[in-house]
């Protein structure tokens, strides 16, 4: 079951805040940079902090512009506590137990629902649902 959770994506949970009200906010990173085997452990470190530079072997211009939009959301993030703060589209949505969607990093951005439950099941535990 863990490899299957785990395989080519990575999941973070982003915590608004140390109280039982705050939203929990999820995103599931699976962009590929070009050459790259799939959805690299740790790559989404890199978008969100910008070190991501077109002309490196590794990035394009796709993964620059996806890198400045994720950093604009985590500014929102960490000024507002809502990383949709002055945002285009799409609303990265709050994760609850009846709305089960994150936002997806890939190609492009995308809210979208939980379809396995065995990352369902991941979430609720580690949240304490």
């Amino acid at each position: 079951m863990r490899k299957k959770i785990w395989q080519a994506y990575l999941i973070v949970v982003f915590l608004a805040a140390q109280v039982a009200s705050a939203q929990k906010l999820v995103v599931r990173f699976v962009r590929v940079p070009p050459g790259a085997p799939g959805a690299l452990h740790g790559a989404v470190g890199a978008y969100f902090r910008g070190d991501v530079k077109t002309g490196h072997e590794k990035y394009n211009a796709d993964d620059e512009k996806l890198s400045a939009d994720m950093m604009r959301r985590l500014a929102a993030f960490v000024n507002t506590f809502d990383p949709n703060a002055q945002q285009s589209s799409p609303e990265w949505p709050a994760w609850t137990p009846k709305q089960r969607q994150y936002l997806e990093i890939g190609d492009q951005m995308q809210a979208r629902p939980f379809q396995d439950q065995a990352i369902i099941n991941l979430f609720r535990k580690q949240l304490g649902q």
